[in-house]
């Protein structure tokens, strides 16, 4: 950004799409990051205007490159061209997550209630576009009228979501570590001090004296922070909390501490 070269720019349209690969719900960021990132690299770039068309459409390109296995793929497979599976996923999270606060791996944690086990079950045997829209129509009127019977518990529960979420109680998510509680302690607040370092960081950036055009770029960049900031913390919301769905944006978080 400070160097303002667009085309640094390029190799991230390839990382962005396969953001969404990796956990789907992250395609709804990815395309706003990469609508944002688009015209910062226009507004930056000093280079004539077919050089800026290049950068753009090179960086669109890769980040639509990962995408065409999963056209293919539910093409062949399902008859469906989607970009990424073919099941919903708004109505199976959010009802999941009215049963699971968060998840760790312990073995506290695990089996997952029995209506998740249901769910995931009843899912698993949807073979037809109509078939997998009933089903979610089915967890999502069941979600809604769980959430009906006590909306003030259903808020209270989210609150602590967007907390858990920036939380960090192990070093590796998959490997059910051996419990100890110096490193427990560790992780926990070493997490707690990267965060406020990096809150401190980034207002010692962004206030540093600057040009205009440079105050132009990084409230692009603050524009783009925030997004996902945002995004990540509501995305925690309305799904079975785990401490990994923050992790993208660490390497900001440390850039920052």
């Amino acid at each position: 950004l400070e160097q303002k070269k667009a085309r640094q720019f390029i190799p991230l349209g390839l990382l962005y799409g396969l953001l969404p690969q990796i956990r789907t719900p992250f395609l709804y960021i990815s395309v706003a990051s990469v609508g944002i990132i688009s015209v910062l690299s226009y507004s930056i770039e000093k280079h004539k205007k077919h050089i800026k068309r290049v950068i753009v459409t090179m960086f669109i390109l890769l980040y639509l490159l990962p995408f065409t296995y999963s056209f293919y793929g539910n093409y062949k497979w399902y008859g469906q061209l989607a970009p990424l599976i073919v099941e919903s996923q708004f109505a199976p999270n959010l009802f999941s997550s009215l049963y699971i606060d968060r998840i760790l791996p312990y073995p506290e944690y695990f089996p997952y209630p029995d209506d998740v086990l249901t769910l995931y079950g009843e899912f698993s045997h949807t073979y037809t576009p109509q078939e997998r829209k009933l089903m979610a129509q089915k967890y999502l009127n069941l979600a809604l009228m769980k959430i009906k019977r006590d909306p003030s518990k259903f808020l209270w529960s989210r609150l602590l979501k967007m907390r858990y979420v920036w939380e960090k109680h192990v070093l590796f998510t998959y490997v059910a570590e051996k419990r100890d509680a110096a490193i427990t302690f560790s992780v926990y607040w070493g997490n707690i001090a990267i965060l406020t370092a990096a809150v401190f960081g980034f207002v010692s950036w962004y206030r540093r004296t600057s040009n205009a055009a440079e105050r132009g770029v990084k409230k692009w960049f603050s524009l783009l922070l925030g997004l996902w900031i945002a995004y990540l913390t509501f995305m925690g919301t309305i799904s079975p909390t785990e401490e990994r769905y923050t992790l993208p944006l660490y390497p900001i978080v440390f850039l920052f501490a």
